[in-house]
Formats: structure tokens, C-alpha cells, sequence
């Protein structure tokens, strides 16, 4: 995320999933998983929402971009 004074961290076991960033926004980061001994396809959004209540309200406008991108399941 940009902007953000703490981080986001996203971690994953690499013998179960192959992990590819897809988008990185204000607010948020994007992840498509991969099974690595099957093909199945997920994605995980992690946020790190502003403080700023004007700010931290565009993360739902992101969030709904993100997801008319991406098809299947999806964590947030």
C-alpha cells in the first residue's frame, strides 16, 4: 500500500501455493494463489486502511474495482 506508515504483510506456505502480485493500490495489495499440485486459483486482498475517514472511505471503491477484475474465491 502507498501512503501507509505501517506495511502490509501477506505470507504463504511456498510447497502448497505459488503466490504472484496482481495489484498494489493506496490501501490495499493483491495476490493470485496457485495450488502448486493442483489448479486452484484464489486471491487474497490485505488492507491497511487510513486513518483519515475521507481517505480510508475510497478503500471500498478500491476494494469493488479489485473485485470486478479478479474472478473465483477471494479473501479480504
Amino acid at each position: 500500500a502507498i501512503r501507509s506508515r505501517g506495511g502490509i504483510v501477506v505470507l504463504w506456505d511456498e510447497r502448497v501455493w505459488t503466490g504472484e502480485m496482481v495489484e498494489v493500490g493506496d490501501q490495499s495489495i493483491t495476490r493470485k494463489f496457485t495450488g502448486v499440485n493442483e489448479d486452484f486459483r484464489w486471491h487474497i486482498t490485505a488492507v491497511y486502511a487510513d486513518c483519515n475517514r475521507v481517505i480510508r472511505k475510497t478503500l471500498w471503491e478500491e476494494l469493488l474495482a479489485i473485485r470486478s477484475r479478479y474472478a473465483g474465491p477471494w479473501i479480504v
